[in-house]
């Protein structure tokens, strides 16, 4: 959250990790939040945050809207940061998610953003998920837990991506 400033818009992903970002943000005001998850658009009802649903295909499990009209809603949109949950990182295939619809949000939102912040756990980290949601070269910074494996770090470094523990 301290990532974010006020006038920042911002779009925020699906995610357990980023579901906490938002209840963070909701003490926020002068941010604009949009969001293809409806668990986010609901934990920010009560705030002074802005909030922007996208529409589309309503995947039940995981809350989120998906499809055409979500990558259609986010063609009109910038942001000045993106915040995006992984299901996986490796050097050789970057960051990965094991739904393919919704990478294909992420991968929307990203191409509109500056800045792309990856929230993720240590043990995603040498997993490969069925799809690509972007490179190393793509990422501004990951934020993660102090268990994240060095070499992965490394990697990441490497490639001048900051890595941010909490």
């Amino acid at each position: 959250a301290s990532y974010v400033g006020p006038g920042d818009t911002i779009f925020i992903e699906a995610g357990s990790t980023n579901a906490i970002l938002a209840r963070e943000l909701a003490r926020r005001s002068g941010v604009r939040i949009v969001t293809n998850n409806v668990y986010i658009a609901r934990t920010l009802k009560d705030s002074e945050v802005d909030v922007v649903l996208l529409g589309g295909v309503y995947q039940h499990d995981s809350e989120c809207v998906v499809g055409r009209l979500a990558t259609l809603g986010l063609e009109t949109l910038h942001f000045t940061k993106v915040f995006i949950g992984v299901d996986g990182f490796t050097e050789e295939y970057g960051f990965t998610c094991s739904d393919m619809m919704r990478a294909e949000v992420a991968g929307a939102a990203i191409s509109k953003s500056p800045e792309v912040f990856v929230l993720t756990d240590s043990p995603k980290f040498g997993r490969i998920a069925l799809v690509q949601i972007c490179d190393t070269k793509n990422a501004t910074c990951v934020i993660t837990d102090r268990e994240i494996p060095g070499e992965y770090r490394l990697v990441l470094e490497r490639a001048e991506v900051t890595v941010d523990t909490v």
